[in-house]
C-alpha cells in the first residue's frame, strides 16, 4: 500500500508575474507583508504588483501603547504592526524590516526595536514602500497627551514628507513653539488637521497654507490669516472669533483676488454673539441656493468660479466656490440682470422723486413767481424724467422676462 502522499509546498514564484499578481491580490494585508519579508525576490514582486491600501496610519504613542502602524485595504482586511521598545540593534535607513526582529500575534505583527522615533519612520517607510497608496491616505497621528513626556519637535524633525500625506494631532495641546516649528518646517501639500489645543499666542503667515485642514482650536486665526489662503481645498476652523462682519469683510476681498482662494471653507463664529446672515450680504447681489433658508450664491467678474454662503445651525457659516458649468452657467447672466436690475430700480426712485417734487411745486403754485425761462427749463426737465421713466421701465420689464427665460434654463437641467 502506497504511503500518503504529503502535500506539497505552492511553488508561488514558478508561475508567470500576472498570476503572482492575481495569487498576492487575495492574501490578506499580513500575509502579503510576510511574504514580502520572506526574501528580496518576495520584496521586488510585492512591490511590483502595485497593491493598494485604503489607509495607511502610523500612530505616535508612547505612554501606554508602543507605537502602532496600521494598514487597512478594505473594512475587513487590516493589519497592525506594533514597534515595541526591546532590541539594542538599531534598524538602519537602508535595511529591510529583519525577520528576526520580527513575530506575530492574533494575525497582527510587532517588530522589535530600540524606541527611538526615527526607526519608527523607517519601519513606516519600508512598509508604506510595498503599497501604492494614494497621497492623503497615508498619515503620521499623534496622540499629544501620551507624547507630553517627549519632545514633540524632535518627533516631527523625524517624519518623513517625500511622499507627501497627512499630519494628525489629538488630545493634549500644542505649544506656541512647537506650532511655530511645524508651519516653518511641513510642506505646503501636506494635510494639515489638528484637534488639540493650540496655544492662543500663535501667529503664523502659513497657518492656512495647506490644502486641507482642521484646526478645532482657532482662536488664534486673523483676518488676515484668511485673506492669505490660496488653492486650499477644504479648511475648517472651529471655535474662532470671527463674526458676520469678518466674514463680510473676507467675501468682499475673496471678490476682488483674482486668485483662486479656497473651495469650501467652514468657519464656526464667535460664540455668545447674534449673527445675522442679513449682516454679510447686505448689498450683495445674490439668488436663493438650494433648500436652505439662508444659502445663497454670488459672483465676481474677476473669477471663473461661483461663491455660495450658507448659515448653518450652530453659528457655522459654510464658504464655497465652483465651476461655471452645466446647470450653472446660466448663474452668472442672471446675477448681471439682477445687478442691472437693482441699478434701475434706485435710478427709477430718483427719477420718481423728482416727478413728485416738481409735481408738488407746480401745483402749489412755485413757478408763478419765477421767470419763464426757469419755469420752461423745468417743464423740460420734468418731461424728459417722464420719457427716462417709461424707458427704465420698459428696461425693467425686459429684465424680468430675460430671468424668467433663464430661471426656467436651470431648472431643465
Amino acid at each position: 500500500m502506497d504511503p500518503v502522499d504529503k502535500e506539497k509546498p505552492f511553488r508561488l514564484f514558478r508561475l508567470p508575474f500576472l498570476a503572482i499578481n492575481v495569487v498576492i491580490q487575495n492574501m490578506k494585508i499580513q500575509e502579503i507583508l510576510k511574504l514580502a519579508l520572506s526574501s528580496r525576490r518576495a520584496e521586488m514582486v510585492v512591490r511590483l504588483g502595485n497593491h493598494k491600501l485604503k489607509s495607511f496610519k502610523v500612530r505616535m504613542e508612547k505612554t501606554w501603547h508602543d507605537p502602532k502602524i496600521t494598514m487597512t485595504r478594505f473594512d475587513d482586511d487590516f493589519c497592525d504592526v506594533k514597534l515595541i521598545r526591546y532590541s539594542r540593534k538599531t534598524i538602519r535607513q537602508d535595511e529591510v524590516v529583519p525577520k528576526r526582529y520580527m513575530f506575530e500575534l492574533s494575525g497582527n505583527l510587532s517588530i522589535q526595536t530600540t524606541g527611538s522615533w526615527k526607526e519608527v519612520v523607517i519601519a513606516s517607510d519600508y512598509f508604506r514602500s510595498l503599497f501604492k497608496i494614494p497621497k492623503y491616505w497615508f498619515s503620521y497621528v499623534l496622540i499629544l497627551k501620551e507624547l507630553s513626556d517627549n519632545n514633540i519637535i524632535d518627533i516631527l524633525s523625524c517624519l518623513n514628507w517625500e511622499k507627501s500625506g497627512q499630519l494628525v494631532m489629538y488630545q493634549g495641546r500644542v505649544e506656541k513653539e512647537v506650532m511655530q516649528y511645524l508651519l516653518d518646517t511641513l510642506p505646503s501639500d501636506v494635510c494639515l488637521r489638528i484637534f488639540s489645543m493650540i496655544d492662543n499666542e500663535t501667529n503664523h503667515k502659513k497657518a492656512l497654507s495647506f490644502p486641507h485642514i482642521i484646526y478645532n482650536e482657532a482662536h488664534w486665526i486673523t483676518l488676515d490669516n484668511l485673506k492669505s489662503m490660496r488653492n486650499c481645498k477644504d479648511v475648517k476652523l472651529n471655535r474662532t472669533n470671527f463674526t458676520c462682519e469678518d466674514i463680510r469683510k473676507l467675501i468682499d476681498y475673496w471678490t476682488d483676488c483674482e486668485e483662486d482662494m479656497f473651495r469650501r471653507l467652514t468657519i464656526k463664529l464667535k460664540d455668545n454673539v447674534t449673527h445675522d446672515m442679513d449682516t454679510i450680504i447686505q448689498n450683495m447681489v445674490v439668488l436663493k441656493f438650494g433648500y436652505s433658508k439662508n444659502g445663497y450664491i454670488f459672483y465676481t467678474a474677476k473669477k471663473r468660479l461661483l461663491g455660495t454662503i450658507k448659515l448653518e445651525e450652530g453659528n457655522k457659516i459654510i464658504l464655497t466656490s465652483f465651476e461655471r458649468i452645466g446647470r450653472y452657467k446660466a448663474i452668472p447672466p442672471i446675477l448681471e440682470l439682477c445687478e442691472r436690475r437693482k441699478e434701475l430700480f434706485a435710478e427709477l426712485k430718483n427719477v420718481y422723486d423728482e416727478i413728485v417734487k416738481f409735481t408738488k411745486e407746480w401745483n402749489e403754485g412755485v413757478y408763478e413767481m419765477k421767470s419763464e425761462e426757469e419755469t420752461n427749463n423745468k417743464l423740460d426737465e420734468y418731461k424728459n424724467n417722464q420719457i427716462h421713466q417709461k424707458e427704465i421701465e420698459a428696461e425693467l420689464d425686459e429684465i424680468e422676462k430675460k430671468l424668467l427665460m433663464l430661471i426656467n434654463l436651470t431648472k431643465k437641467h
